[in-house]
């Protein structure tokens, strides 16, 4: 049993290297879009992508945002109260 079980262990770690090597070798070389065009293309090319990538980066610049205005309501406060001494 322990043989057989050895046996079809390494079948399947030998199989799924050559999968995972040609899988690795038929994968197309992927650039990402730089200008407007080539971005204008692979939208039109993958809109369901495109789609999910604009909301991820919505997504994230809202938080960046969010995070920008705490800092400088911060800010605006420490001034404030600097001036109010100097006063």
């Amino acid at each position: 049993m322990k043989k057989h079980y050895d046996s079809k262990l390494n079948e399947f770690r030998s199989r799924e290297q050559e999968l995972i090597n040609e899988a690795t070798a038929s994968r197309p070389e992927y650039k990402a879009p730089k200008t407007v065009e080539e971005l204008e293309q692979f939208k039109a090319q993958y809109p369901d992508v495109y789609d999910v990538v604009e909301t991820v980066s919505h997504l994230q610049s809202e938080a960046q945002t969010e995070e920008l205005k705490a800092q400088l309501s911060v800010l605006q406060e420490r001034e404030s109260e600097s001036i109010r001494r100097e006063a």
